[in-house]
């Protein structure tokens, strides 16, 4: 998300879920899974007055709604409905680079549990989105051919809505 901003000289929002999870080293409780998705859409609300077209975001609620299913086994309706607050371009990033053990990740094939579920997610919400490969400079160049043809489509459905 920030390498996208930088490029696009515009606004970004990182992970709030993270940034709680250090505050709180480690420990989180499903009602700060609830907070965490609050805040994070607090904060794309506040950074959207600022950004310049787009607005990139780090993560979405429905990150947070995975991990209350994980850890809790549970999907408050809270979560489930902030995981479909509407975004016009949903990217998913593929597991294909190396996993690097930070001290607070989980193994590798809940990585690719974790894939499946937010493709699974994806397709249940309607939500456009891509996936993308490779390393950071390919996964860039990825999100703008996509935003390319998003703007392209979004032209020409006002030029014909104009008439």
């Amino acid at each position: 998300a920030q390498a996208l901003a930088d490029r696009h000289d515009t606004c970004w929002v990182p992970e709030y879920g993270r940034e709680r999870w250090v505050e709180q080293g480690g420990q989180l409780s499903l009602t700060d899974l609830i907070d965490i998705g609050r805040t994070q859409i607090a904060r794309e609300d506040a950074e959207h007055l600022a950004a310049h077209r787009w607005l990139f975001c780090d993560t979405s609620p429905l990150t947070t709604l995975g991990y209350a299913g994980w850890m809790w086994n549970q999907q408050p309706p809270a979560l489930v409905e902030m995981a479909q607050r509407p975004y016009h371009l949903a990217v998913l990033c593929s597991p294909d680079v190396a996993f690097v053990q930070d001290g607070t990740r989980q193994n590798e094939a809940f990585r690719q549990a974790q894939h499946a579920w937010y493709l699974a997610q994806l397709r249940a919400f309607g939500c456009p989105w891509i996936t993308v490969t490779g390393d950071v400079a390919q996964r860039v160049e990825q999100v703008d051919q996509a935003l390319s043809l998003w703007l392209q489509v979004s032209a020409r459905s006002a030029a014909s809505n104009a008439v």
